[in-house]
């Protein structure tokens, strides 16, 4: 520290060493790491729960597309566009890939007129409740 007409002034190596210590008691204190590992374990537990919904639309929804033996052009862009390409990006398994290797292979017809007959919108009414189809 250096004094210049009264006031006092901190030099350069003395504010860099000020300045690494409060970084270095920061980064060494346990509560940082663990709200880093909370942020990281959270985002696993969501991340799982996406592919789980992820999983379980794209096995439903592509086996019924494959029953009905032929699927919509809008049906084939919106499975692919909302639930394929962000499965496989989040590192997906193989079942999708085969699921989705037997729809390109369905014939492929032009858009729907109506929404009631498409597989993830349609509902039936069951006497024991409501069963949702897609």
């Amino acid at each position: 520290m250096s004094q210049k007409n009264g006031e006092t002034f901190v030099d350069q190596n003395t504010f860099i060493t000020i300045v690494v210590s409060v970084v270095t008691t920061f980064a060494a204190s346990s509560g940082f790491w663990t709200y880093l590992l909370s942020r990281r374990n959270s985002k696993s537990a969501t991340t799982r729960l996406l592919m789980g919904l992820a999983y379980d639309r794209i096995t439903y929804m592509g086996i019924k597309f494959i029953e009905q033996k032929i699927i919509y052009k809008d049906e084939y862009e919106d499975f692919r566009k909302y639930f394929y390409d962000p499965y496989k990006e989040l590192g997906g398994n193989g079942t999708a890939d085969r699921i989705m290797a037997e729809i390109a292979k369905l014939p492929i017809h032009g858009y729907h007129t109506s929404d009631s007959n498409r597989i993830y919108l349609r509902r039936e009414d069951k006497s024991d409740g409501t069963e949702w189809h897609g």
